[in-house]
């Protein structure tokens, strides 16, 4: 199959979750149980399988390093899901780019050609027309939290090196030593993290790791034959797909899935999302 309808069929799974993380926030009414719940299940997986994998106990350090810095910047994710749309987020989640850059300069001392210089101008300048959205009301605080996420994810990742082949194993391997600082999350602040809401969402629970599953598997399968275009896809046209699950959801009037905007705000979110991804495309060219 080519690469990029792999690509784009893991964006749309990608898309997807995005809405069932939100739509079992808001009904939990707290995202940290919910972080931590997915990530303990994901840790005891991880750990069934150690046998088999053993070589995730020979490097420890930067797994991790890696495990705990996704898990930080998963509640940071969540956080920000949790104060505004999926839509909005998706859009948000578009500054990853900018971010790879940011550390491509600061760790590697990558040079940039004019021409990339540009795209990533353009792909700055709509991620900041975004966060000051005329067509809604400013919510900066999630531009900063989404933007943090990508941060503290990339800075984890920086930690180790993986391959296409091997990364549904590498994320395993790191959801193993996410598990030690879960659970002691979880015995420290028992008194404030209500677990016992997740019983109201548990069937969400399979749907939800299908969807991983499914959106890791696309995205490796189409790494494994280019990790440039699959990276590049995936990432831009995640947005693309929230901002249209985002006015299908509206329109329906699903609220609780807190997309409320007009059809406006929802064509001003499809423009800048999609001069995201036009500028991403372009930027992966001119590499």
């Amino acid at each position: 199959m080519n690469v990029v309808v792999i690509a784009l069929s893991a964006a749309l799974a990608y898309a997807l979750l995005i809405f069932v993380e939100k739509k079992v926030i808001s009904e939990l009414e707290d995202y940290v149980s919910w972080a931590l719940t997915v990530t303990i299940a994901g840790g005891t997986v991880a750990l069934l399988l150690l046998p088999f994998v053993r070589e995730w106990l020979e490097n420890p350090l930067p797994l991790l390093v890696s495990g705990w810095a996704t898990l930080a910047g998963y509640l940071l994710y969540l956080k920000a899901l949790n104060r505004t749309s999926p839509s909005t987020v998706g859009v948000l989640m578009s500054a990853r780019p900018l971010v790879s850059v940011i550390f491509s300069v600061a760790l590697l001392s990558e040079e940039y050609s004019p021409q990339s210089t540009l795209w990533l101008l353009v792909i700055s300048g709509a991620f900041i027309l975004f966060s000051w959205n005329p067509m809604r009301e400013r919510d900066l605080l999630s531009s900063a939290l989404v933007f943090s996420a990508l941060m503290v994810w990339m800075a984890g990742d920086s930690m180790v090196k993986f391959s296409s082949s091997s990364g549904i194993l590498f994320v395993l391997g790191r959801n193993l030593y996410e598990l030690p600082l879960a659970g002691a999350a979880l015995l420290l602040f028992r008194s404030k993290i209500r677990i016992s809401r997740i019983r109201r969402v548990w069937k969400v629970l399979p749907v939800y790791f299908v969807l991983v599953a499914t959106a890791l598997t696309l995205f490796f399968t189409a790494a494994s034959q280019s990790f440039a275009i699959a990276n590049t896809v995936s990432n831009s046209m995640t947005s693309v797909f929230t901002v249209v699950l985002g006015a299908a959801a509206a329109v329906k009037g699903v609220k609780k899935l807190g997309e409320r905007g007009n059809m406006k705000e929802y064509a001003y979110k499809a423009v800048i999302a999609s001069v995201i991804a036009f500028a991403v495309y372009q930027l992966y060219l001119s590499y």
